[in-house]
């Protein structure tokens, strides 16, 4: 979820695993870092709803190929269990590092 970004987006693997269906379909260009447009896609739009630690709420979100690239997970319990103490909970841990 981005609220720094007009949409958010799920990546089209997930789509199939999900089984979702897109409410819509839309087809426009995005604005990237650095100044460059992409070319124009089209992408479906899906209703979810999800349920975070403490909320639960319903947004749109688009499907994309691909999001991002692959974000290192905290391997270092030390930072870990400083993070814990604080009462921040992490849920993305662990060794082997997944796909967004």
């Amino acid at each position: 979820m981005d609220e720094g970004s007009h949409f958010s987006y799920v990546e089209n693997g997930l789509v199939k695993e999900l089984k979702l269906c897109p409410s819509n379909k839309e087809t426009f260009s995005k604005g990237l870092l650095g100044g460059g447009i992409s070319p124009a896609a089209e992408h479906g739009r899906y209703t979810v709803t999800v349920e975070s630690l403490n909320c639960k709420y319903s947004t749109k979100i688009l499907n994309q190929p691909k999001i991002g690239s692959i974000i290192p997970r905290i391997r270092d319990e030390s930072l870990f269990a400083d993070l814990t103490s604080q009462g921040i909970k992490l849920t993305d841990i662990g060794k082997d590092t997944q796909p967004i």
